[in-house]
């Protein structure tokens, strides 16, 4: 899996454009229900921001992708979330019914973790920050190769 190519079509840049091209009621024939897939990729953009952030402030008008400190709006933002994820569902065509995955109900769990880790690691140092980058699996699959060497 490729997540550059999930934070690619799920960008904020994909969500704008296409709220804008839903005024051009002359000149494209777009479903009026396009609306809600915008919003749905633009929440998942600030989320993603939200989960990687590499330096402590962030670019303009993208508070999120900032580190997060006591101050920042991040665990506020986290806890929305897991009240989208909680009722979002998807359609079984096979069973003919609206189901929860265990991807929704594993990010919950991730937000949860990020939550624990960050209230923990700001109470003991309140004047820092977090850059959530450092939690990637590649730094966890580098040093589990590096101990396989030993």
């Amino acid at each position: 899996m490729k997540v550059k190519c999930c934070t690619q079509v799920f960008s904020r840049q994909v969500g704008v454009t296409m709220k804008k091209i839903l005024t051009w009621k002359s000149q494209v024939n777009l479903d009026p229900g396009a609306i809600d897939t915008s919003t749905l990729i633009l929440f998942l953009d600030t989320l993603f921001d939200s989960l990687n952030s590499s330096q402590k402030s962030g670019p303009p008008g993208k508070p999120l992708k900032a580190s997060v400190t006591s101050e920042s709006d991040h665990i506020t933002f986290w806890y929305k979330c897991i009240k989208v994820f909680k009722g979002m569902r998807f359609y079984a065509h096979k069973q003919k019914k609206f189901v929860s995955v265990p991807t929704l109900k594993n990010f919950i769990h991730t937000l949860r973790g990020f939550i624990y880790i960050s209230k923990k690691l700001l109470d003991i140092h309140p004047k820092k920050f977090i850059l959530l980058r450092v939690f990637q699996q590649d730094a966890l699959e580098n040093f589990f190769w590096m101990y396989q060497k030993l």
